[in-house]
């Protein structure tokens, strides 16, 4: 009985979608096409135990479970059937394909054959094998799709290359249109996905990568176009060089993750501060589970200091107000001491022990709301002012005057104000509520970065040739994106208010 029993445990556990983890599954389209078939085959499994002899003695489900067996054997069919059309049509992998179909149906028999011979208790392994197979036939199914992505990203590239060869301004606009159009195919594949992917972080990645794609074929154009009017300019062809750069990483970018690379999956999302404060509140969960032991309070405190450090990044930036500061270090200074305090403690004093680790998440939580608070506060302040657009307007009218000095002096304080944007996106990240949002605040901020020199480089294009409408339309388009990126780390930050009424 022992042994139906830890059977019957084995198979509920695989049959929920938990049981699909060792297979690693990236798509929700592989995952859909497999979890229905497991709750088939689970389904026959549960049936057989039901109607074996040794569970009740009796054989009057017997029908059943031959009907179910069947059912089960005609969907794997129609499956294999599935893959091998596929690799008919696909020669590149016909014989990996017509191999992985051959080794599923042999799994499936394996599982019809143990239902009919009542071995239903060695049946998980062979569920696993199955599974393992028919996950080998998507993958390669799905490795069409992949290469269909690639094979437009190669065509993108292609016209890259060739539009950067063009020296006539009509041969550039005629052959603009289809890089536009082989643009618009590879957003469309990979958008489609996007839609598929199954890690929030991936598809996060994905989205804000296209985005960033799709506005830089704006300023390729302007690029381009300054480059053409202005042949002899080496910053108008490093504008184009660096947009060109920007526009082929961000294509490698998403081709790494829709083939799973590992340099895809390398992220720093779990060295910030919202991170370090999770793993610090489970610890003191663990205090309570486990009695304050030794450990428990060891792993707290060691959590915590991962906290502090990060804290640091708030407290020592030159652009945190002194009195956030202040309220900041005392706030994580209660901490502390409340896990100090904690940690004195006797072994064996359970009440006490319930009031201390009590007082280190209330410390925990308020530290948290004030990071927030701060920071929710500061881009408030930071993004609600016209310094953008007052010193976009002044390196317009510099550049216009031909003013080389004033370009300068302000390009100085644009950089300044960046580097402003990108402290205040750093906290931004730390406190974020979701992976997502910290993809999308972290992709951005750097996106702006890289930006802020073609803008500051477009400026000086056009303060040489203060004449030139190819000049000027390049400063302008510039400028605009310049102004959307900050817009977007703006309405990032005012998502910040409603994670913190949550937290």
């Amino acid at each position: 009985m022992n042994s139906i029993d830890s059977s019957s445990k084995a198979y509920a556990e695989l049959s929920s979608k938990e049981g699909l983890k060792f297979l690693d599954i990236r798509t929700k389209t592989i995952e859909f096409t497999l979890f229905p078939l497991l709750k088939q085959i689970t389904h026959l499994v549960n049936q057989k135990s039901e109607s074996s002899p040794v569970h009740n003695g009796r054989h009057s489900q017997s029908s059943d479970v031959d009907d179910l067996g069947a059912s089960v054997q005609a969907a794997i069919t129609e499956f294999i059937g599935a893959g091998e059309k596929v690799a008919s049509e696909h020669p590149s992998i016909q014989q990996q394909m017509l191999e992985a179909c051959k080794q599923a149906y042999e799994a499936s028999e394996q599982i019809v054959g143990k239902t009919s011979s009542h071995l239903s208790k060695d049946l998980v392994p062979s569920m696993r094998k199955l599974l393992a197979t028919m996950y080998k036939v998507l993958v390669l199914a799905d490795s069409i799709i992949i290469s269909e992505i690639m094979q437009a990203r190669d065509k993108v590239n292609s016209k890259l290359d060739f539009l950067t060869k063009v020296t006539n301004f009509t041969d550039f606009l005629n052959n603009f249109t289809s890089f536009g159009a082989e643009m618009a195919e590879f957003g469309k594949v990979t958008g489609e996905r996007q839609l598929d992917m199954k890690k929030e972080l991936d598809a996060a990645k994905m989205a804000c990568l296209r985005n960033f794609l799709e506005k830089s074929t704006a300023i390729y154009l302007t690029g381009c176009k300054i480059c053409l009017r202005h042949p002899t300019s080496t910053l108008s062809r490093d504008i184009r060089s660096t947009i060109v750069s920007l526009m082929k990483k961000g294509l490698e970018e998403i081709i790494d993750i829709v083939c799973y690379a590992a340099c895809a999956n390398t992220d720093d999302h779990e060295k910030i501060l919202c991170k370090a404060l999770n793993a610090h509140s489970d610890a003191l969960e663990m205090c309570i589970i486990l009695s304050g032991d030794s450990t428990s309070i060891n792993k707290a405190k060691e959590s915590f200091s991962l906290v502090d450090e990060f804290v640091h990044e708030f407290t020592d930036s030159a652009y945190t107000p002194h009195e956030h500061r202040e309220l900041i270090i005392l706030m994580c200074q209660k901490c502390e001491e409340e896990v100090d305090q904690l940690a004195r403690l006797p072994m064996n004093s359970d009440g006490a022990l319930e009031s201390a680790i009590s007082s280190c998440q209330t410390s925990t939580h308020n530290l948290r709301r004030q990071l927030i608070q701060h920071t929710i506060t500061s881009a408030a302040e930071l993004f609600g002012s016209s310094v953008d657009t007052g010193l976009l307007a002044a390196l317009q009218a510099a550049a216009s005057d031909g003013d080389s000095g004033k370009v300068e002096n302000i390009s100085s304080q644009i950089r300044d104000h960046a580097d402003q944007i990108q402290e205040m996106s750093r906290q931004m990240q730390h406190v974020s509520p979701t992976d997502s949002f910290y993809i999308r605040v972290k992709y951005t901020a750097s996106y702006l970065l890289s930006l802020t020199e073609l803008l500051l480089q477009s400026a000086e294009v056009f303060c040489l040739h203060s004449l030139s409408k190819a000049a000027a339309e390049g400063y302008s388009t510039m400028a605009d994106s310049w102004v959307v990126l900050i817009g977007e780390l703006a309405a990032a930050s005012e998502e910040l208010h409603q994670s913190l009424y949550q937290s």
